[in-house]
């Protein structure tokens, strides 16, 4: 895979930021100096992969380790088959290495869906991977492919999981504190989709396979998984109970870490788009689930359930707007004292009519609700994606807001652990749509965005990593310098 030269924008369009710069405009060397006391935060570096092809990548996960930052998803290939595309960047965002993976040729493709760094700088990568076999019978088969790199990028296993139906789709990946790789997703058996469940060792050797589902070949699937401070991994998803019923229900499901189900949970909804999407498990073992349940006569709402270690559901909290419409549940992230901050899109109405806004709201361990933001960064509208809490309680939200043009801006926010608003950053890369996925953030307060962002008519969409650099007091600096 060709490495990809480093492209970056650095530009100040927070409202605080500008109000420094216009202060500043009369002072003699301004344009050389500015102080950074009024934003405290800038935009560091924006770094672009574009593949070997230079047609389209699609960013689907970001982590942080061994002082890096890894990105992952698919790229087209020259024959428009797609493979994965894993980066990993450094902290000046120097591109370090880029591999791809797939079975190449027109018949074949795949997309990673998630990544993992381990506390050694190992990276583990999971996805799907489907290759069509014309021989008679014909047969599309699509693995569960994971793989394992050193932190050189070498490529130190894969493993393709096939077994028991030939359509295993993966959704999500967490490392438990031995540096075993679970992996959660989808694996059809019988006539329909059983949530999945993988363990692998830290050498890629299987240690157990796990499905499950309603009877009857009804759908079901995982879509994200956690491990507990008991070693013992949940994973969350949907199911679908009733033959004659085309209700969806959130799942949640408990092994223990040699793979014996301990528990399984249905979450009753009034709708067909009900969906545990983010699972996290505090330091007392507590369980939280985030996603869309509908209750009856009502479209979705913003849900956040807690559950015991044992599976006993403690409590529900869920937002609906002000407009009765359609909510969508995004990002969910643990706080320092165990409780929780979850986001996603908001529906309303105000005096200008129907808005979406990004909501995020923090809840305690005992379900209390600390507070609760509606914002939409200075555009009319906006949808959230995800969150990240840093050491000191400090939430940061990104999302996408709809542009003077009707295309999306990355937006992203900073909460203060009471919910004030301390920042709040926006990136319009090439004027078209630019899309942020995940959003993290490191022990020095650092804060990265990745997502897909628009390269031009030459390029398409592109990996679009961002690190916003926060300051704890005033700094003066050179424009040039990041």
């Amino acid at each position: 895979m060709m490495a990809h030269p480093l492209k970056s924008v650095r530009f100040c369009r927070s409202a605080s930021c500008i109000a420094a710069l216009v202060a500043l405009s009369a002072v003699p060397g301004a344009v050389a100096q500015v102080s950074q006391a009024a934003a405290f935060v800038h935009q560091d570096w924006v770094a672009r992969y574009n593949g070997a092809f230079s047609y389209w990548e699609e960013a689907h996960d970001v982590a942080l380790g061994d002082g890096c930052v890894y990105v992952t998803g698919f790229e087209y290939e020259a024959d428009y088959s797609t493979a994965f595309a894993t980066v990993k960047y450094d902290y000046v965002g120097r591109q370090v290495w880029a591999r791809g993976y797939g079975l190449n040729g027109p018949n074949s493709s795949a997309q990673a869906k998630a990544l993992a760094v381990d506390a050694t700088g190992h990276v583990f990568v999971t996805g799907w991977s489907y290759e069509y076999d014309p021989t008679p019978p014909e047969t599309i088969r699509c693995d569960a492919a994971t793989l394992k790199y050193d932190p050189d990028g070498n490529l130190l296993w894969e493993h393709r999981y096939r077994l028991p139906g030939i359509n295993n789709q993966p959704q999500d990946i967490a490392i438990d504190r031995f540096g075993n790789a679970y992996v959660a997703g989808a694996a059809w058996v019988g006539d329909g989709f059983d949530l999945m469940l993988l363990k692998y060792s830290p050498d890629g050797a299987l240690l157990w396979d796990r499905t499950i589902g309603k009877t009857g070949d009804r759908w079901d699937a995982g879509y994200a998984v956690a491990i507990g401070p008991d070693d013992n991994p949940v994973v969350g998803g949907y199911t679908e109970p009733f033959i004659l019923n085309p209700l969806v229900y959130g799942y949640l499901v408990k092994y223990s870490a040699s793979g014996n189900l301990l528990w399984q949970r249905d979450h009753e909804s009034a709708s067909n788009c009900s969906t545990w999407w983010r699972v996290a498990i505090n330091s007392a073992g507590q369980i939280y689930a985030l996603g869309q349940i509908a209750p009856p006569g009502e479209l979705c709402h913003v849900w956040t359930s807690q559950y015991s270690a044992s599976g006993t559901l403690l409590w529900d909290r869920h937002y609906d707007g002000n407009a009765g419409g359609e909510n969508y549940a995004r990002g969910m992230a643990l706080t320092p004292t165990d409780g929780v901050v979850v986001c996603g899109t908001s529906d309303d109405f105000n005096s200008q009519g129907a808005v979406q806004s990004i909501v995020t709201i923090r809840y305690e361990p005992d379900g209390t609700e600390l507070w609760r933001r509606l914002d939409r960064g200075g555009y009319d509208q906006a949808q959230g994606r995800d969150v990240a809490v840093d050491a000191a309680g400090n939430a940061y939200v990104t999302g996408f807001g709809f542009n003077d043009n009707d295309n999306l801006d990355f937006v992203t926010l900073k909460y203060t652990p009471v919910g004030g608003l301390a920042w709040i950053e926006r990136f319009d890369g090439q004027g078209l749509n630019d899309i942020p996925i995940r959003i993290a953030v490191d022990d020095a307060q650092n804060v990265f965005v990745a997502g897909d962002t628009h390269g031009g008519l030459a390029n398409d969409y592109d990996f679009g990593t961002i690190r916003y650099r926060q300051r704890s007091r005033p700094l003066i600096h050179a424009l040039q310098d990041p």
